[in-house]
């Protein structure tokens, strides 16, 4: 199957949302960021297998964040939908295949104890190495390596929006040793003041919730 170009691919996505963002009713504002992330890990036979997936991501005004993952092939096709919520401290997943919404709560604390948690705003752990300054999209950002003892690194690329002073994912790559498994996430576009519905950061009345 052909691939399509990323600009088409977040061009299509902006559509979609557009379109979808207009069934909520009335509109709020929310700070868009559209990335690319790419995933590579051997595959059954050892041979490198990559993943390419469109990112959205939606942060409200008092910092609730909606991230979708779609297949960066098929913009149509959802993988996953969550919503991070700090002042509940809780992150929830939504299926809208079967209409359930997994909430976990104290994600803080699970990130504390090394458990993965997307778009909490927690400091990365392990030992942190400066890596100066440089733009991404047009934003100033401040990037970070951070060494861990099992031997993986990371670095985060964190920019700020000097309008709002708001703080975004600029680029973050992941590898763990050997280089043979590593993920990265690239900003490709910025949006302010996009309008969306303040139930864009909640879960769906019709969805049954599961807590974990």
């Amino acid at each position: 199957m052909k691939r399509m170009p990323v600009s088409m691919v977040v061009e299509l996505i902006a559509l979609l949302l557009l379109g979808a963002t207009a069934l909520y009713g009335a509109p709020d504002t929310a700070l868009r960021l559209d990335y690319v992330v790419v995933r590579e890990a051997p595959d059954a036979q050892g041979r490198p297998a990559r993943t390419v997936v469109a990112r959205t991501r939606f942060i409200a005004a008092d910092g609730r964040i909606r991230t979708e993952d779609r297949d960066a092939n098929d913009p149509s096709r959802i993988l996953s939908i969550s919503i991070t919520n700090d002042a509940r401290d809780e992150q929830i997943s939504l299926n809208p295949g079967n209409k359930t919404a997994v909430r976990r709560r104290n994600v803080k604390h699970r990130a504390s104890a090394g458990i993965p948690v997307i778009d909490a705003n927690i400091p990365v752990r392990g030992d942190k190495e400066d890596l100066g300054a440089r733009t991404i999209q047009g934003f100033p950002c401040q990037g970070y390596r951070n060494t861990f003892a099992q031997g993986m690194q990371s670095e985060h690329w964190f920019c700020v929006d000097p309008q709002t002073g708001r703080k975004f994912l600029g680029s973050m790559r992941a590898e763990q040793p050997g280089g043979s498994r590593w993920w990265q996430e690239d900003l490709q576009r910025v949006a302010g003041n996009v309008p969306v519905d303040s139930s864009l950061f909640e879960i769906p009345s019709d969805y049954r919730v599961v807590d974990e």
